[in-house]
């Protein structure tokens, strides 16, 4: 792709499973841990989807960015990361919707790129068919996930007016076909070589990407419209001299692509370059390996790259999503899964790349008040968690981990239920031996044993580190509603006239904040998690005590 890469390229965790019955039996009493680890973006029915949340795109200027870049919907910018397929033609296996589903709930990618070459045996040399069936399975899959897809006319080395004609074609389909289907991108010319950005001829790149453009427009499509640039799109800084603004053509973007173990500060000078002098950039293929696709890693110059990027607001796209054996991919070579991949089935590039992606996508969660384990809106917990977040009641443990799944304490507890009546502070000394001067929570346990809400676990110690019971939530709940002892009975075999938690527990049935781990079992010395505990103070009320 790059100067030095072979000409053709050869043949090329956590689990986001949510099963249903788990999500009506919480806080039910099913334990958290018998789940696997939330996935970074929930399960299909996340609480927003990429599109969702961000909407057709366009490219614009926006505060302090020298160049225009994308903007969502709301005109807010918007980092698209993407994964690249590798040739359609040798990896269509690759092009699937539990794949996607992979890479954005657990990758945290957001866009995908399907490598459609036309020659090397592609689109124009004998896999049309097969290819224009995997083009129809990708946009449908990356639609229902609410991911965004780049038809990338994949030209590898060559004058694209070689093909004009053909490429005319193919994009007068696909954008007739896909013109009000917001979340596909359009990408013209992948790696030229040899023709420049603009000499006066029919033959430069400034003509061939402003027809196709043209032909685009005139299908009724104003998708974002990727343009390559010469030598391998490289030259990115040429395009200042003539954009396709000049022939009234918008919405469009310049590709620029880069290898970490070859490309330095040359070519990120000409990175530089290009955006001060306005020109809208993608990065549609990069790679942290040399630029044959192979040799050694630099992930060092691979993260100052990232760095220049997201300085910029620049959208990306690694290079690729494939087992073949070669450094640039993402799936090890003896690897023959399609999704669902362990850490240990993937490459350094896959490592690398899917961890940068998380890492991006919790710093853009957390900036939008969301926990990337509480995305899910299905999930029993989600309202609670967030309208706790929201009134100051619980804390996450960082900007974007709630730890829905961690057990709570003693302590933690206590100083939610002590959020919600206001924060008190308090005077007075504690018999708790256990509970420091300089605690977090002594104001917390101090007000709850002063009101009777807890008389500790012995007289001398509250146990503040000790997980929840289910039995000791719901009680210090009952004493701090300040409610009568309800006149139903009890509905649980567990669950004992003499027990402390009897009327607490009966109590809560009947006010609908649990429904027991079973129609006939509460658990009450079951541990109780975050998610669970949360729930029954919301379920109790759902203003927190702010109303």
């Amino acid at each position: 792709m790059k100067s030095g890469r072979r000409l053709v390229r050869y043949h090329w965790v956590w689990a986001a499973v949510v099963v249903t019955a788990l999500f009506l039996l919480f806080p039910s009493g099913v334990r958290a841990a018998s789940q696997p680890s939330a996935p970074l973006t929930g399960s299909s029915n996340v609480a927003e989807t990429p599109y969702e949340a961000h909407g057709d795109l366009r490219v614009g200027r926006s505060g302090s960015l020298t160049a225009p870049t994308i903007l969502d919907r709301d005109g807010k910018p918007f980092q698209l990361r993407g994964a690249s397929t590798h040739g359609v033609q040798w990896f269509p296996e690759y092009i699937s919707e539990d794949t996607f589903r992979t890479l954005r709930d657990d990758w945290g990618i957001n866009t995908i790129r399907l490598a459609l070459y036309p020659r090397e045996g592609g689109y124009l040399q004998g896999s049309r068919d097969r290819m224009d069936a995997k083009i129809r399975e990708g946009v449908s899959a990356a639609q229902k996930l609410g991911m965004y897809i780049i038809l990338d006319w994949h030209v590898l080395n060559y004058n694209p007016n070689d093909d004009l004609e053909q490429a005319k074609a193919f994009f007068r389909t696909y954008a007739a076909k896909y013109a009000s289907v917001g979340n596909v991108i359009f990408e013209i010319c992948n790696e030229p070589v040899n023709t420049p950005w603009y000499d006066g001829s029919s033959r430069d790149l400034y003509t061939y990407e402003k027809t196709i453009a043209g032909v685009i427009r005139g299908c009724g499509s104003n998708a974002v419209i990727l343009c390559g640039t010469n030598t391998w799109s490289q030259d990115i800084d040429q395009v200042a001299q003539k954009p396709l603004s000049f022939a009234g053509i918008e919405n469009v973007m310049y590709t620029f692509h880069f290898y970490a173990a070859t490309h330095y500060d040359s070519l990120k000078n000409k990175l530089r370059t290009a955006l001060q002098s306005g020109t809208p950039v993608f990065v549609s293929e990069f790679g942290i390996c040399d630029a044959s696709g192979n040799g050694r890693y630099d992930t060092d110059n691979a993260d100052s790259w990232i760095d220049l990027l997201n300085a910029n607001n620049v959208s990306f796209c690694c290079w690729s999503l494939c087992n073949k054996a070669e450094a640039a991919s993402y799936i090890r070579s003896d690897c023959a899964k399609t999704s669902g991949w362990s850490v240990s089935d993937l490459t350094v590039t896959g490592k690398w790349y899917r961890e940068l992606c998380r890492e991006q996508r919790e710093k853009e969660l957390a900036s939008e008040g969301l926990f990337a384990d509480v995305l899910d809106s299905s999930r029993y917990y989600y309202d609670a968690v967030y309208a706790a977040s929201k009134a100051g009641v619980a804390k996450g443990f960082s900007a974007s981990e709630f730890g829905w799944n961690r057990d709570v304490s003693r302590a933690q507890f206590i100083s939610w239920l002590w959020r919600m009546d206001g924060a008190p502070s308090e005077d007075g000394s504690l018999p708790f031996t256990d509970v420091s001067s300089g605690a977090y929570y002594r104001n917390a346990v101090l007000w709850a044993w002063k009101k009777g809400f807890t008389s500790g676990t012995s007289a001398s110690k509250f146990s503040p580190d000790k997980t929840l019971t289910r039995g000791e939530a719901v009680t210090m709940l009952y004493r701090f509603s300040g409610e009568k002892k309800p006149e139903s009975g009890n509905l649980f075999s567990d669950v004992h006239p003499q027990d402390y938690y009897y009327d607490a527990v009966t109590w809560a049935a009947d006010r609908g904040i649990t429904k027991g781990t079973s129609s006939s079992a509460f658990s009450p010395g079951q541990k109780c998690v975050r998610a669970e505990a949360i729930t029954f103070l919301y379920r109790h009320d759902p203003s927190f005590g702010r109303a």
